[in-house]
């Protein structure tokens, strides 16, 4: 359990980084039902890659290979801030996922 300051807020899980294998941890884990926080630094690096435009093979069941086939380009290359739009969105949207 990790607790917020100030705040009186109980999370069951805290992930510090959100970068892709934070993001895809607090994700899987929010999807499981726990109630998590995901701390960055900055939003604007929030499952961001580290080259401008990356052919990816993601495993299967994560977020990156959910999102490939509507972000993909011919060739396979992901334009990184594509990508992390896509999923800054989907992380958002995740019940029991909260940003800080």
């Amino acid at each position: 359990m990790a607790s917020f300051p100030g705040r009186g807020h109980v999370y069951d899980l805290a992930v510090v980084g959100a970068g892709i294998s934070g993001s895809e941890a607090a994700l899987a884990a929010a999807a499981g039902g726990l109630d998590v926080l995901l701390v960055t630094t900055s939003l604007d690096s929030l499952y961001m890659l580290a080259h401008a435009a990356y052919p990816l093979d993601p495993p299967p069941e994560t977020l990156m290979a959910r999102l490939l086939p509507e972000l993909a380009a011919p060739g396979g290359q992901v334009d990184r801030w594509e990508l992390h739009r896509a999923a800054k969105y989907r992380l958002e949207a995740q019940p029991g996922l909260h940003l800080l």
